[in-house]
């Protein structure tokens, strides 16, 4: 009544005593279709939660070895909104969908679900799944060049889950076992990899479910095959092939592990076979554009070559090129670098001390801006009091000079102080000229315009100010009071722009400004507003 593995049965009958999620799992590795035919008559009868069903079916096709089906299965179970608050079901789901992605080597899904799974476990102290996302975590360091901190993960992963309570604990340890066992082989590391072949098997020998036993001993096998062809004893791999071949259960994928003994024992057919199977298998699921394909066809066309048959070989080169091409360009549409993301490690095992270790830096950068801010403060309010002084003390001489200047009671000199008196009561007259209109808040108000503003002759005019400012000529006077005006004006004008504050004063630019007010006072006009305006608001009128 059931028959063709994979075929769409829809007509049979299923009796009710096998309608249920429990016999459908069971059915599994005896007849996925009936499994599939089960799952199919829960849905159309209501039997069963959607989301249960879906769960089901992407279990059942990932025995079977289409992952594509299976992640578009679980992820449908994963969007279910009945277990948008089941922690349990979501790691499970979680915990699919990362293997099935590896599997498919969609390394960016893979991160995604890597981080997802350690957050909820870590969350939960779920002690089996958190080995699952970090045993996968070490697989993918070693895959991208990080071998050292991939073996490291994977080994603590493997201790993690041996001290745990999983129900399906050995299951999983046997497939940690697969995939460290490649490592090593990949690495050249064939000691350990052997070691690794017997603790593979001792966890083989603990499966009880139907066919299941034969099909993980069978992967024993072969993969020991393969390991023992590349430290060149052959006898004992030839031994390991003949219980290869004894044993079943076996399935397309699976077989794969036995290529590497027949390339390295020059069993051309049998490999030729065996990669021909997997290749209808990837063509059945539709599924050609992978570096699965890619290395299975680069490997037929050196058996091809090895057997004399070029132009097969040749046809097989042909599609690595165009495979090839394919996945460079889907890899540039994923901007190349979704491998990179990979393993977002702050949100992975070490979630904690990282969040520890951040708080520390923080706390010492906070540190250290706090010494720099004092630093810079007292700084800058040694030099505040000293600007406060000198504007204090140029205030009050001006003030001294005009008040004298106008009640007329400058001291009395003697005749050898009368002339030096004269010429600088007339530049303090001058200069209080100048400070009260103001002439120099005209941008073009120059050295010719200061001459002909005051009425002094141009020798003696330059010969006072250098003897009565610290300025060495008249330009230099001129932009002094237009910078000691703009003092006036951001204490006045606070909210100002510099801008703004310099065309008033009589500058061109922003820049000629904040040159010769620093030129003036020693700091800029911006540090000037922010650290001392209201100090001397009082003060400057």
């Amino acid at each position: 009544m059931l028959y063709g593995f994979g075929s769409n049965v829809t007509t049979a009958a299923i009796p009710d005593s096998l309608l249920s999620l429990r016999k459908a799992y069971r059915y599994n590795l005896v007849s996925p279709d009936t499994s599939l035919l089960i799952l199919q008559t829960l849905r159309e009868c209501n039997m069963a939660a959607e989301w249960e069903i879906s769960a089901a079916e992407g279990d059942i096709y990932t025995n079977i070895r289409k992952y594509r089906r299976a992640v578009k299965c679980h992820e449908k179970a994963l969007n279910d909104p009945a277990i948008a608050d089941s922690t349990r079901q979501k790691m499970r789901l979680y915990r699919r969908l990362m293997d099935e992605n590896d599997m498919l080597l969609e390394d960016e899904q893979v991160a995604y679900y890597i981080d997802k799974l350690s957050e909820l476990a870590d969350q939960c102290n779920d002690e089996a799944h958190l080995a699952m996302a970090q045993f996968t975590w070490g697989k993918y360091l070693h895959y991208h060049g990080d071998r050292q901190r991939g073996y490291e993960q994977c080994l603590k992963a493997i201790d993690c889950m041996k001290a745990t309570n999983y129900h399906s604990k050995q299951l999983e340890l046997r497939d940690f076992y697969i995939d460290l066992m490649r490592m090593y082989i990949s690495d050249k590391r064939y000691n350990e990899a052997l070691r690794v072949t017997q603790l593979h098997e001792e966890a083989a020998k603990t499966v009880t479910l139907p066919l299941a036993d034969q099909r993980a001993l069978r992967n024993v096998y072969g993969l020991r095959a393969s390991l023992l062809a590349h430290m060149g004893r052959m006898n004992e791999a030839d031994e390991c092939y003949e219980q290869w071949k004894m044993t079943e259960g076996g399935n397309e994928v699976d077989d794969r592990y036995i290529l590497d003994y027949l390339m390295l024992s020059r069993h051309d057919r049998e490999a030729i076979d065996v990669l021909h199977h997997l290749r209808e298998f990837l063509r059945a699921e539709c599924d050609t554009v992978n570096y699965w394909m890619l290395d299975f066809l680069n490997k037929d066309a050196i058996l091809h070559t090895r057997l004399g048959d070029f132009e097969m070989a040749a046809r097989n080169s042909d599609e690595v090129s165009a495979i090839s091409d394919s996945l460079r360009l889907r890899m540039s549409r994923k901007t190349m670098g979704s491998a990179l993301y990979l393993i977002g490690e702050a949100k992975a095992i070490h979630k904690r001390n990282l969040l520890i270790n951040w708080l520390v830096a923080a706390l010492i950068l906070l540190a250290i801006i706090m010494a720099i801010v004092i630093y810079y403060s007292h700084i800058i309010r040694k030099r505040n009091e000293k600007l406060r002084r000198v504007l204090n003390g140029l205030e009050a001489y001006r003030k001294m000079m005009m008040e004298q200047t106008e009640e007329n009671v400058l001291p009395k000199k003697s005749a050898e102080e009368s002339a030096l008196d004269e010429s600088r009561r007339l530049f303090v007259e001058m200069d209080a000229k100048i400070t009260r209109e103001r002439p120099f808040t005209d941008p073009n108000f120059g050295h010719e315009e200061l001459i002909k503003f005051t009425g002094v002759e141009k020798e003696r005019f330059e010969r006072m100010i250098t003897l009565y400012t610290n300025v060495k000529n008249s330009m230099s006077y001129i932009n002094s009071r237009r910078s000691e005006y703009g003092a006036q004006l951001i204490v006045d004008n606070p909210y100002d722009t510099l801008t703004s504050i310099a065309t008033r004063c009589g500058f061109n630019t922003k820049a000629e400004f904040i040159s010769a007010f620093k030129f003036a006072f020693g700091i800029s006009p911006r540090d000037y507003r922010d650290s001392i305006a209201n100090l001397f608001k009082d003060k400057i009128d």
